[in-house]
């Protein structure tokens, strides 16, 4: 391919493969150094680069839409989803105390859980009887007789 024409200006043929970058670097060189002095050769070469590309496919832009939606969730996945199960797992460990206090397994430890676990079972006997005591006590002061009228009903 010829650069020049006889007259010294750039050929339509190496002015479309500069913009196409068809150019070997010496060819590249020499054609920029003809641009920087050729005025004429500088336009014509302006109105190439300045020529409206072709309109996209039909479809195209939905697909990188597409294409862009499936990426960031990708995204999401690989790295947002194993930072939120490792702060769920931390919060449960750290509230179960699982982290924070290690179980007491000495003997002392498990006369504690012991006596701990009798006063919780007498505390919920206790309460028991109460309920059981003042549930008739309270539906008489209250008049909550027609409660139970309306659930016959």
């Amino acid at each position: 391919m010829e650069l020049f024409f006889e007259n010294g200006c750039l050929s339509d043929a190496a002015l479309a493969a500069l913009t196409q970058g068809g150019l070997d670097t010496p060819q590249r060189l020499a054609a920029a150094e003809h641009l920087s002095v050729c005025d004429d050769c500088l336009l014509r070469y302006l109105q190439l680069q300045a020529a409206p590309s072709p309109p996209p496919p039909q479809g195209m832009e939905q697909r990188l839409l597409t294409a862009v939606r499936h990426k960031r969730l990708r995204l999401f996945v690989k790295r947002a989803a194993p930072a939120a199960a490792a702060a769920c797992f931390a919060v449960v460990f750290t509230l179960t105390g699982f982290i924070t206090k290690p179980p007491d397994m000495s003997p002392v430890g498990v006369d504690a859980f012991r006596a701990e676990r009798s006063i919780v079972s007498a505390a919920s006997q206790t309460a028991q009887q109460y309920k059981n005591a003042a549930g008739p006590l309270l539906e008489s002061l209250f008049h909550l007789d027609f409660l139970k009228g309306a659930e016959n009903s």
